[in-house]
């Protein structure tokens, strides 16, 4: 579920799905799997979703979701 907000003025602050997918080298589609499991969050606003560059700029990579979500798993 998306949290709506309010379109900011400034979308610098945020990637969208598919630059985001280009900055991981991955697919769109692997970029909506994450934030489907909760990996990554992204905000509704008007029609898109966006990704605060914060939140993922803190993430190196999905790899490195990955093995952290398979550590937890096998825990």
């Amino acid at each position: 579920e998306y949290r709506q907000v309010e379109a900011p003025q400034d979308t610098s602050e945020y990637y969208t799905i598919k630059q985001l997918a280009e900055k991981w080298g991955v697919s769109i589609a692997t970029i909506w799997r994450h934030e489907k499991l909760g990996h990554i969050k992204g905000q509704r606003i008007g029609r898109r979703v966006l990704f605060p560059k914060e939140q993922i700029d803190r993430i190196k990579s999905l790899k490195a979701t990955n093995r952290d979500a398979d550590k937890d798993s096998k825990g």
